[in-house]
């Protein structure tokens, strides 16, 4: 059967649209974060819409006006190889996750060649294949009309009318899945051996230890934040938040506002990046979602798994902040948030996927207890490092003369919790459990006002919808619209009570989910009973942050003076390679995983570099094999040629 161009051309457009656009759209339509990560401006968030639904097609018709250069009968083959392909592309969307990657794909490609002789065979498929052209062009309508994302494409606000008497320099960091539990000893204070710039801080300004998060996911947390106002269904931009910090200071101050999941601040004031690297990233990241939703990698399919931490941002930020009256330096970033890379000191290294100790969704932990404990001992490396880089920023500040007379605000959006088998943060419709609770609700916050040198511990009721109230109240004036919060310098709230608001995510929604009121008063001990002292030893004893594991008091000691308690085992390090080699410029083996099959699972290992024992752990299954896995000091491994050993420990 002799097949027409144009014919081709529309199915090529419709399967295109249900085999590649649709799933692409879809997921970036409920990301408008990853929009905002890039510093896309609208221009290019509907250039990447429009390319997602048109250049597939069109780029595979040309293919086949090529092929037709040798023979019509080439072009239509070819024509009938691509219909299959796609169809092929559509079915594997649609069948069970659960299957082997092979009877998947195989299962797909039958679908196809079926599909192709319905095609062929039926006019009514036909018909059906021309008239479905609409389709695709629903999906790019949804995605800049309909979806979270569309709020992108729709910015503008005016600024308050607001003039102020004292018009000092803001500096507000929000961290991200940063859960105060991991900053305080078990008597409750800033661990200052871990995190001595926080410490710092606390001792000259308002920490409020009972402030809580609304929402356990960002696209609600940080508007939340910057508006004052408890969550309600919209997306995390300026369009369904015209009222908010940027739009209150806006009219008096200099904005140097950096969001990396949100857009409140005005698009004129707070303009992307170039437009060259914006593009390159997008169409990185379009790719990784079609590589998952194809079976053809493993890839999260959620642009949002491939956000990284990115040290680069904390240090522009820093370099932009001059200490000028009447500016505001504004950073959101994502860090501590995974994934966890960094180590005290900045060093950078890498983990197995396989030993992440999530689920593949990466919304809950595994069952077995120790890559849970794990994975909080990296994320308590990474926020050390968080805090060196605080470190800078004030130094930044004391340089410019500006420390003193400056508000600074430090917060975070919400926390995360490390439960093993339970839930990292309930942002995909989980419920809130009773063992994540203080995890994720309480979050550091900390205020220092200009000029103020005596710090205070304060516990009253606070939310971090009262950070907007309270900057207004230090600036000695009054927000010109109504909030939910209210200064917490002001009078405290009469009840206990902590607000939240669940999460549900759709194809093209964010909703707000369960609400719920907390009792804070009698979950706050919880909070300490979970602090450093549940993971770390007491302060002021030695290697304390990489003492995790069992028999602990090991580590640091010469393995020839405590031979009596090691028991040689054979086991194969992951990588061994680059224990050997010398360069330690891009990343430090610090993360040291093996495989033994003289050991049992639950079986207490040290692992010994060059003689000293750098951390103990137990052996556990994973994917099949025994194996142990440990963070270690950077320091034992920062030269190369390293011996790698593991003993069991008696």
């Amino acid at each position: 059967m002799n097949i027409g161009r144009r014919r081709c051309l529309v199915e090529l457009f419709t399967l295109c649209g249900f085999a590649l656009a649709q799933p692409v759209l879809s997921t970036f339509g409920r990301a408008p974060d990853q929009f905002t990560f890039r510093g896309s401006s609208s221009a290019q968030i509907i250039g990447f819409g429009v390319v997602a639904v048109v250049a597939p097609a069109l780029l595979l018709w040309g293919v086949e006006l090529l092929a037709g250069v040798i023979s019509d009968e080439m072009r239509v083959l070819l024509h009938r190889l691509l219909f299959v392909l796609l169809v092929a592309a559509i079915a594997v969307q649609l069948l069970p996750r659960g299957w082997a990657r092979g009877v998947t794909i195989g299962g797909a490609l039958a679908v196809g060649v079926l599909a192709l002789v319905a095609r062929e065979r039926w006019s009514a498929v036909r018909l059906w294949l021309v008239y479905a052209a609409f389709a695709p062009l629903a999906f790019l309508l949804l995605f800049l009309f309909a979806s979270p994302t569309a709020g992108l494409l729709y910015p503008g606000a005016p600024m308050a009318d607001v003039r102020f008497e004292d018009q000092p320099p803001i500096v507000m960091v929000v961290f991200d899945e940063l859960p105060l539990e991991s900053l305080v000893t078990a008597e409750g204070e800033v661990d200052g051996d871990l995190y001595p710039n926080l410490a710092a801080l606390a001792d000259e300004a308002h920490w409020f230890r009972n402030a809580t998060s609304v929402s356990p996911l960002t696209f609600h947390a940080v508007p939340a934040i910057l508006s004052g106002r408890l969550p309600v269904d919209g997306g995390p931009h300026l369009t369904d938040h015209p009222e908010n910090l940027f739009t209150f200071l806006g009219g008096t101050y200099d904005l140097d506002a950096r969001e990396v999941a949100t857009r409140l601040c005005p698009e004129d004031i707070c303009p992307g990046r170039p437009t060259g690297e914006v593009s390159r990233w997008l169409w990185s990241d379009a790719r990784e979602v079609l590589g998952s939703r194809l079976r053809l990698t493993d890839a999260p399919p959620d642009p949002v798994a491939a956000f990284s931490s990115d040290r680069s941002v904390f240090d522009e930020f820093v370099e932009r902040v001059d200490g000028a009256p009447a500016a505001l330096h504004f950073l959101h970033v994502l860090m501590p948030h995974v994934p966890y890379q960094y180590l005290p000191g900045g060093a950078r290294y890498e983990v197995p996927p396989s030993l992440s100790g999530r689920d593949q969704g990466g919304s809950t932990w595994v069952d077995e207890e120790w890559l849970p404990r794990l994975n909080r001992q990296r994320h308590l490396a990474q926020m050390a490092f968080v805090d060196e880089l605080l470190g800078d920023l004030f130094d930044r500040l004391r340089s410019e003369g500006a420390y003193d007379d400056a508000l600074i605000v430090i917060t975070a959006d919400h926390g995360i919790s490390f439960e093993p088998g339970g839930i990292t943060r309930a942002n995909n419709g989980e419920p809130l459990t009773a063992e994540a609770t203080p995890d994720l609700l309480w979050v550091p916050l900390f205020v220092k006002e200009p000029g103020q040198h005596r710090g205070t511990v304060d516990d009253r009721n606070v939310l971090t919808v009262d950070i907007l109230p309270t900057i207004a109240d230090v600036l000695d004036v009054e927000l010109p619209w109504s909030v939910d919060g209210r200064s917490a310098l002001g009078p405290p709230r009469s009840t206990g009570t902590k607000p939240w608001r669940g999460v549900v995510l759709e194809s093209h929604r964010i909703g707000v989910g369960e609400e719920l009121d907390i009792d804070g008063t009698a979950l706050l001990p919880q909070v300490l009973e979970r602090s450093l002292g549940s993971i770390l030893p007491p302060v002021g004893e030695p290697n304390r942050l990489w003492r995790i594991g069992p028999h602990s008091e090991l580590v640091g000691q010469s393995a020839s003076a405590v031979s009596e308690r090691l028991e040689a085992v054979t086991a194969e390090v992951v990588d061994p390679a680059s224990y050997t080699q010398g360069d330690r410029s891009e990343l430090v083996p610090a993360f040291i995983a093996a495989h033994s099959a003289d050991l049992e699972p639950g079986d207490a290992v040290a692992v010994v570099v060059d003689g000293r024992v750098a951390a103990t752990g137990p052996a556990f299954l994973n994917e099949g094999q025994v194996t142990v896995a440990v963070l270690v000091d950077p320091r034992l491994v920062a030269d190369g040629g390293e011996t790698i050993e593991l003993f069991r420990i008696r």
